[in-house]
């Protein structure tokens, strides 16, 4: 009877620790649903022989010929939660610039980017990930009428690779790729071409991503390998070289904020933000990833810069 007693004692303390590390570690609440002018709409669209789905945000008085933002999830997430993980501020991004917002789907979980070691099916199966985006943007040209040359895509991790992705392969569809925790592959792992000019990039990373390091290396997601990456800064020198863009002198916007400029003619078209500190995250005020993906900067707004770089604001 004493050992079952202390058996059961054991059992109630150990399954405290793990809810006190899984509330400390894992447990990010979901922030609640800001004021809109419109609601979420989900829809598919058939791409071969499978049926893609997305959401949609449309504002209630979007602009004529209104412009498009694809936000593109990183690994094992999906549309619906990279827009809560996000804090819906695309959406009022969205009400206040008249702009529209999409949340595609990947194939279970993941982008066929341009590292040809990931281990994931989209890569494996070689998913058309690109038929799927670009007849996503057809079907915002059909319905919406959307400006083609104003879509602009968010990336974040798995996301932010796939934006690569477009703005390498099919820069004359993208404007302007932002990609978060996101660095290329070396020249060794990358099957997209790695010649030519591509859209503008804006690049956000944190120097304390253990996912995605930022001065390069294995890339790691929780103690799985899924490739090799380039620094941070590397991956921007790679983008302002294609583009024959020249570097400012840097700034730093903040104690924990750098900024780093090329630029071509006046037009910035490659920018590095560095958040020192920053983990596997994206910066915002409006959410905090789990703590296992390290520190959520709120010094940097990235959904605000990006609609900023993407000249939304204007």
């Amino acid at each position: 009877m004493y050992l079952l007693k202390i058996g059961f004692i054991s059992l109630a303390v150990l399954l405290v620790i793990i809810a006190a590390l899984y509330s400390y570690y894992i447990y990010a609440p979901v922030p609640k649903t800001p004021p809109l002018s419109a609601t979420i709409s989900a829809s598919a669209i058939k791409v071969g022989q499978l049926e893609r789905s997305f959401l949609s945000y449309v504002p209630a008085k979007p602009h004529d010929h209104p412009a498009l933002v694809i936000m593109l999830h990183g690994s094992g997430l999906d549309g619906k939660r990279f827009r809560e993980w996000t804090g819906y501020s695309f959406d009022q991004l969205a009400d206040k610039h008249g702009f529209l917002v999409a949340y595609p789907d990947g194939y279970k979980g993941n982008w066929n980017d341009c590292r040809m070691d990931a281990p994931f099916e989209a890569k494996q199966l070689n998913i058309d990930d690109m038929g799927f985006l670009h007849a996503l943007i057809a079907y915002y040209e059909k319905q919406y009428n959307i400006d083609p040359k104003k879509v602009f895509v968010f990336g974040y991790s798995n996301g932010g690779q796939m934006a690569f992705r477009l703005g390498m392969e099919t820069p004359e569809k993208v404007a302007g790729i932002a990609a978060v925790c996101a660095s290329l592959p070396d020249a060794a792992t990358c099957s997209c071409t790695m010649e030519g000019a591509t859209s503008p990039v804006l690049l956000v990373n944190g120097t304390a991503d253990k996912i995605i390091p930022y001065n390069g290396g294995e890339v790691n997601l929780f103690f799985k390998k899924v490739g090799t990456a380039i620094s941070a800064p590397a991956t921007a020198q790679h983008f302002a070289e294609r583009n024959q863009a020249t570097e400012e002198k840097s700034a730093t916007a903040s104690a924990t904020v750098s900024q780093r400029t090329w630029k071509k003619e006046g037009r910035t078209l490659v920018q590095l933000i560095s958040i020192s500190g920053g983990g596997h995250t994206v910066p915002q005020p409006g959410f905090r990833f789990p703590r296992l993906l390290g520190m959520t900067s709120a010094a940097y707004d990235s959904p605000s810069e990006a609609c900023h770089f993407f000249g939304l604001d204007k």
